[in-house]
């Protein structure tokens, strides 16, 4: 829709990580970048806009020491092979989490789901990944700290914030992004 309405305007879509994101974002070399973050995001140089954001859940076999409780919280998981991507590892790292408490470090989340299948440990999702892991043998359970929360940002350069184009960009990305409230 934003592009039909807009045939002059070119757009080009890079797909990296979010820490490169906001270097990119901070260095000048796009206008709008979209990043996941848990908790403030760190990005300066830029006016930025939540989209959305979506509590953390652990997903747990069946059989795991931790399935009978109605929530857990990160320091329970970390003694119960705990299985990781590297976002996760940094992420857990800012409220306290050492390297030892991570049993198994994966690139993916779907990685991480797949050896939860297998019965090798648990790991942390955003929840609407865990619909996957509900409809199946794994058990999802809410991560009981405050700052579990996947908020989705979305930054501009300070430069072009205000230019109409980008505020239509910006509006357009507002309305397709499913709310899930972590509140």
């Amino acid at each position: 829709m934003f592009i039909s309405e807009r045939p002059f305007v070119e757009l080009s879509l890079r797909e990296v990580g979010n820490s490169e994101v906001i270097r990119q974002i901070e260095a000048g070399d796009c206008d709008i970048g979209v990043f996941a973050s848990v908790g403030e995001p760190k990005c300066v140089a830029a006016e930025m806009e939540l989209l959305g954001s979506e509590p953390l859940v652990a997903v747990l076999p069946p059989e795991h020491l931790l399935a009978n409780r109605c929530s857990v919280r990160f320091g329970e998981l970390a003694t119960e092979r705990l299985i990781a991507t590297h976002t996760t590892v940094v992420n857990f790292q800012a409220h306290g989490a050492e390297a030892r408490d991570f049993r198994h470090v994966v690139r993916t989340r779907e990685v991480a789901l797949g050896m939860v299948l297998a019965s090798l440990g648990a790991t942390v999702v955003p929840q609407r990944m865990a619909t996957q892991a509900a409809d199946s043998e794994m058990l999802v359970r809410p991560l009981d700290e405050s700052w579990a929360v996947r908020r989705y940002n979305v930054a501009t350069t300070t430069r072009v914030f205000g230019a109409p184009t980008v505020a239509a960009f910006l509006g357009c990305l507002i309305r397709q992004v499913p709310q899930t409230s972590a509140e």
